[in-house]
């Protein structure tokens, strides 16, 4: 083996090359139990249950990530991925917005308004603290 290589008067390199391993697992053999194999210890159970997130989602659809990380008491990106599992996404465009023709419509309707010196306005969202807006969908 590598030790005896190396009470043999040779080098950690030498002892690699004849092993045709790297020098870094030379190191790793030599350092206190670098080749006894240590079983993982138990596991912590998960905090986050799929089947709770899920109802979650079901019962408030409206909720941020950054909500439903501090209700599970885990990280934004641990609900993230979780979401990703069960097939959960955020809200899409809805077909009016993503029909060219009606996009068209609305950028003539818009052009023509600032032509005559209007104004338009979106009331839909107005009063509302802007840290509340989502910024998707």
């Amino acid at each position: 083996m590598a030790t005896e290589v190396l009470s043999g008067g040779g080098s950690k390199a030498e002892a690699a090359r004849r092993f045709r391993v790297g020098e870094a697992s030379v190191y790793r053999w030599l350092k206190p139990g670098g080749l006894t194999y240590q079983r993982p210890g138990p596991r912590r159970p998960r905090k986050l249950d799929g089947e709770q997130l899920r109802g979650d989602v079901e019962a408030y659809p409206d909720r941020t990530q950054a909500e439903r990380a501090r209700q599970f008491q885990v990280s934004r990106h641990r609900i993230w991925n979780a979401l990703r599992k069960l097939g959960v996404t955020h809200k899409k465009k809805g077909d009016s917005e993503r029909d060219p023709l009606r996009r068209k419509q609305f950028l003539r309707l818009r052009e023509r308004c600032v032509r005559r010196g209007k104004h338009l306005a979106y009331i839909d969202e107005c009063g509302f603290v802007s840290s509340t807006v989502r910024r998707y969908g």
